[in-house]
């Protein structure tokens, strides 16, 4: 369990941290409590904490079916990101994503949509002129960062589908990036997927069952990580496995 939640997400005073640390339904209750006064309503289905060391720093929620995938960032601060990917076959087909910073009393909002036509994707963005991009020629997915739960239609099958590099749009600056040094291994109901960034760094993403993604790792950040929230069915099932995939989980230098 961790602890120090200190002022980092806004509703914990000192004293009500140091209680939640000893107490995992009550930092629950309270995760779920901030979550519900989100400025949109988060997607229902997995919920996800990053931590750096003993601080709480994002809240993520995400859910994935058969047409594709959907998410939630949540910052200390409020600003929230909330993204729809829709698939087909191996690659997306149309996203809405949208993010939205409190001002005082108004709210920023950004929205970004992309449809697939061709080997083109036509994109929307508020505030700008509409825009056409080309495909990337290798696999590609859309993530802002954050939010890499939407990488999992295609890091999920990374093994099967011999993907080694990917390029990820990233809607909020509308920028590509690359993945490359993909790799991935199978443990029963576990995979374990690694990649590189841009810079070099190294991450890795413990998924069940093909569809939940339960564990993000980084190597020059190790202090960071995101795990599942404490007290749910999916903390249950990674805390029992947790032991095992830690050694293999670590990100390679």
């Amino acid at each position: 369990m961790r602890i120090a939640l200190r002022l980092q997400i806004g509703f914990l005073s000192l004293a009500s941290a140091s209680a939640l640390a000893q107490d995992p339904a009550a930092l629950h209750q309270h995760v779920v409590e901030f979550i519900k006064q989100a400025i949109q309503p988060m997607p229902a289905g997995d919920t996800l904490l990053t931590w750096n060391g003993d601080r709480l720093v994002l809240f993520h929620t995400s859910s994935r079916d058969r047409a594709g995938v959907r998410g939630a960032l949540l910052r200390a601060d409020r600003m929230l990101g909330v993204a729809d990917i829709r698939w087909q076959e191996d690659r997306p087909q149309s996203f809405a994503v949208g993010w939205f910073t409190p001002r005082g009393t108004s709210i920023d909002s950004l929205i970004v949509r992309g449809d697939v036509v061709g080997n083109e994707l036509r994109l929307r963005r508020s505030g700008h002129a509409d825009s056409v991009v080309a495909i990337p020629a290798i696999r590609w997915a859309v993530a802002d960062y954050g939010m890499d739960e939407l990488l999992l239609p295609v890091l999920a099958r990374a093994s099967q589908d011999r993907v080694t590099q990917l390029a990820v749009l990233r809607p909020y600056r509308l920028k590509w990036d690359t993945l490359t040094a993909i790799e991935s291994e199978s443990r029963g109901r576990w995979s374990i997927t690694r990649w590189a960034d841009r810079k070099g760094e190294r991450w890795s993403m413990v998924i069940l069952d093909s569809t939940r993604m339960v564990w993000l790792r980084r190597s020059d950040h190790p202090e960071d990580e995101e795990l599942p929230l404490e007290s749910t069915t999916l903390w249950s099932v990674f805390a029992q496995a947790r032991g095992e995939l830690e050694p293999a989980s670590r990100p390679r230098p």
